[in-house]
């Protein structure tokens, strides 16, 4: 089975135009859209900040109401000034129980308290199962660049998939661009503009360089970025991608439209090619 992404919903706390913040407390995220396959890898892009005031790192954990065993990938945590605070994780679990009922995310952070937070998420079919995780980036790449970038840790597989986020704090409303050989899935920020978030993911490439070409920054103290990436492997013999896309979002802002994900020129449900299902033939009765 060809490896296959499908984008979820964008789950996040916005406290709108006034300074509410979602605080030290567990965020629980809505029922996931659309619902996970069972089998599937289900990745967990999470982002908080800016946080306030006080030192030490964050410890957050992610947990589901499934009861899924969650491993976390890598982290990112940039804090320039005690009030401004970027922190971005990758976490992964299998789906190894129903999810046809629904599912919810919780991400509990006991570390600082958060003014906004969120959670993108995605599933992977097709997957390696033995080892779905490659390259990774490395713990705490920051940036205060308008170019911003980081190098993976090993080199991928031209078959699988990278993912990557950035997240900043700031006072803009424009997010940043893929960078090269990447596509964007898509960018958001918050309704008072203190938190951007962008994801992009590629496939066909074997670069170690994840990169974005216009990250527009802001001036010291507040142009901390945090970046995340890891390569989700396919299975051996995998062949080619045929990913179904969904773009749903919730209370953060778009800040383009949304484009699909390039890794096959055709889908196979509007291309017209759909296979006709096979006809069991039974013996008649005696």
């Amino acid at each position: 089975m060809a490896l296959a992404r499908t984008d979820l919903d964008l789950y996040n706390f916005d406290n709108g135009a006034g300074f509410t913040a979602q605080g030290s407390g567990a965020f629980t995220t809505a029922t996931l859209s659309p619902t996970p396959a069972n089998g599937s890898l289900l990745l967990a892009a999470v982002y908080g900040g800016p946080l306030d005031a006080g030192g030490g790192d964050d410890v957050g954990v992610l947990t589901d109401s499934l009861g899924l065993s969650w491993t976390k990938i890598v982290k990112t945590e940039f804090n320039w000034v005690d009030t401004d605070y970027v922190l971005t994780q990758l976490w992964y679990a299998i789906v190894d129980e129903d999810a046809s009922g629904g599912m919810t995310l919780t991400y509990t952070h006991t570390g600082r308290s958060f003014y906004q937070m969120g959670i993108w998420a995605a599933y992977y079919t097709g997957y390696d199962t033995g080892s779905p995780i490659g390259a990774k980036s490395p713990t705490d790449s920051t940036s205060t660049s308008s170019t911003p970038g980081l190098t993976l840790d090993a080199t991928p597989a031209a078959t699988s998939n990278v993912y990557a986020m950035i997240a900043m704090a700031g006072t803009e409303t424009t997010t940043e661009t893929a960078g090269s050989s990447f596509t964007e899935i898509d960018a958001a920020y918050t309704t008072n503009a203190f938190l951007r978030t962008q994801i992009q993911a590629r496939t066909g490439s074997t670069s170690t360089a994840v990169s974005w070409s216009t990250a527009n920054v802001a001036a010291a103290p507040y142009n901390v970025q945090a970046m995340v990436a890891a390569e989700i492997k396919e299975a051996a013999g995998g062949g080619v991608s045929i990913p179904v896309m969904h773009h749903h979002y919730a209370t953060m802002k778009r800040a383009r439209a949304p484009r699909q994900e390039a890794w096959i020129g055709w889908d196979r449900r509007r291309s017209g090619l759909i296979m006709p299902r096979p006809t069991l033939l039974l013996p008649k009765a005696a």
